[in-house]
């Protein structure tokens, strides 16, 4: 029998010291006594974002914005299954009281994983985690996280940086979709692109010898406007200096050779829907969300996250 499929919203919510709102279930809610991101089902005729405006608004009496999407996911229970859309917000007016639920408590990142979670949200409280394990590694390695790399160089790959391109790559697809590409045809399709400079280029970032940042430009034809659009691909900063500029660099440097090339129309992209986070870097540098949806077929390596319609 096929389980009937519930549409919910959730939010996360910071406050000025990182902490993350979470609101405990009460008795008389189903899942009682585990906590959850504040949120509910999606009412026909209603968007997602309205959603959860008009839900923080009813369960926490506060007014929130809603910055974009966080992650979306699936879980099955036992008679419904969860599709989940979670989204980064923030509180305009108000201090969240808890009408629904039990409680309502703030929570710094590393003590998350101490309370008792609704299912379906394990998997946000994961990926939180995993930003708490990023920021320990750049403290270890004296790193802080806003700082300017210093001595950054950038130039066009060459066939022996393939290698370390292809590396890279596996780095984008396992942290972004949990695949993992074979590297035998990861290498021999990065080979390729530096063989034949009008397939596109890989632009690179080193801090002194050490490799640190990538992005791709791949060339569409616009017939329309009777020039290439310059897609950015592969983009990969090494976990250990991302948030310090690196990527800007290479968005900078690739925006000017853009704009000095006659036959360039353009800039795009494709990011995932809930990388909130890439959502607005790129959106600080000046790219906008297009009124376009992708549409594909893949024959090889087909997303592993959920799709909408």
């Amino acid at each position: 029998m096929e389980k009937r499929r519930v549409e919910v919203v959730g939010a996360v919510i910071r406050d000025g010291a990182g902490r993350i709102l979470c609101a405990l279930r009460g008795k008389t809610m189903s899942m009682p006594d585990l906590w959850e991101f504040p949120g509910g089902k999606i009412e026909a005729g209603e968007s997602p974002e309205v959603t959860l405006v008009r839900e923080i608004r009813e369960e926490l009496g506060c007014e929130i914005e809603v910055l974009g999407p966080f992650e979306r996911t699936a879980h099955a229970y036992e008679q419904i299954l969860v599709d989940l859309r979670l989204f980064e917000a923030r509180i305009c007016s108000g201090e969240p009281t808890p009408h629904e639920h039990a409680a309502v408590r703030w929570v710094v990142r590393e003590q998350l994983h101490e309370l008792a979670w609704s299912p379906a949200d394990i998997s946000a409280v994961r990926r939180l985690q995993e930003e708490v394990s990023l920021q320990t590694a750049q403290d270890h390695l004296s790193l802080p996280k806003n700082a300017t790399v210093l001595r950054l160089a950038l130039r066009q790959a060459s066939r022996e940086d393939a290698e370390h391109i292809a590396r890279f790559n596996q780095g984008i697809a396992w942290e972004t979709e949990k695949i993992k590409l074979e590297w035998p045809r990861i290498l021999a399709g990065v080979t390729a692109m530096i063989a034949e400079p009008s397939r596109g280029f890989y632009l690179l970032a080193l801090e002194g010898e050490r490799l640190v940042g990538q992005l791709a430009i791949t060339y569409e034809w616009s017939d329309w406007r009777n020039g290439n659009f310059w897609w950015i691909q592969s983009v990969y900063v090494d976990a250990a200096y991302r948030q310090r500029g690196v990527y800007r660099a290479l968005h900078e440097h690739i925006r000017q050779q853009a704009i000095a090339d006659p036959q360039c129309c353009g800039l795009r992209l494709y990011v995932e829907e809930d990388n909130a986070p890439a959502l607005a870097a790129y959106h600080r540098l000046g790219m906008k969300r297009s009124y376009y949806r992708i549409m594909e077929e893949a024959f090889l390596y087909p997303s592993s996250r959920p799709h909408s319609e």
